[in-house]
């Protein structure tokens, strides 16, 4: 995992700004909320211009500025240029109020880690939860409030980890873990299953042979 995320760092050169640009976002984040506007400012990184950066993100609502989210250089999302939404709105931990996700990265079979600022209804800003950035974020189910994540480890996808998280007092808890590695015969895999429940883990293995890696 963390070679993978090196490999991707290493890939991405950040060089200095050579043309920067601000995007403007117009969102509703709750009925009861007027709307959200974030400015966001991009810039071309890396030495071919292939893809952007974001340095900063501005929130306003209406002419009043509400809170600036400012990245370190070594912190930066980074995207394709082409990339039309590497920041969009989204009721991430389901508590009604749409939040911030910003891609941070993206692996090199696909998998994306983004930055998640949750909308406190308190204090009326956005909050980093932390923890998110360090997971491949897939998608976000509120009615049962989990979160899935995956990544793909290699092998033509044969390697993997797919993990659900759900979301308890504010904070995600991991519920299940499914890890599939190489065997050492180097012709067949092991998936491990991890399951929590009210605070006991249950495990499972079982030995994947033949062509098809992803058989139940």
């Amino acid at each position: 995992m963390q070679t993978l995320r090196a490999a991707i760092a290493l890939f991405i050169l950040i060089g200095p700004p050579v043309s920067a640009e601000t995007q403007k976002l117009v969102q509703k984040i709750h009925p009861s909320i007027p709307p959200i506007q974030l400015h966001v400012h991009k810039f071309l990184a890396g030495e071919d211009g292939w893809f952007q950066s974001i340095d900063w993100v501005e929130i306003r609502s209406g002419a009043r500025k509400l809170q600036t989210i400012r990245f370190q250089e070594n912190e930066r999302p980074t995207f394709h240029r082409e990339q039309t939404d590497p920041v969009t709105f989204r009721d991430v931990d389901c508590d009604g109020y749409k939040d911030i996700l910003i891609q941070k990265e993206m692996g090199i079979h696909g998998d994306t880690w983004y930055y998640l600022f949750r909308f406190n209804a308190l204090s009326g800003k956005f909050v980093e939860y932390k923890q998110f950035v360090e997971l491949p974020f897939v998608s976000v189910d509120c009615s049962s409030k989990v979160v899935k994540t995956y990544v793909n480890s290699g092998s033509a996808g044969c390697t993997y980890e797919d993990n659900q998280y759900k979301w308890v007092a504010g904070k995600l808890q991991l519920i299940r873990q499914e890890l599939q590695d190489d065997a050492n015969d180097q012709q067949s895999f092991i998936r491990t299953i991890r399951t929590w429940q009210n605070g006991r883990q249950e495990v499972r293995q079982k030995k994947i042979v033949g062509e098809d890696c992803h058989q139940p």
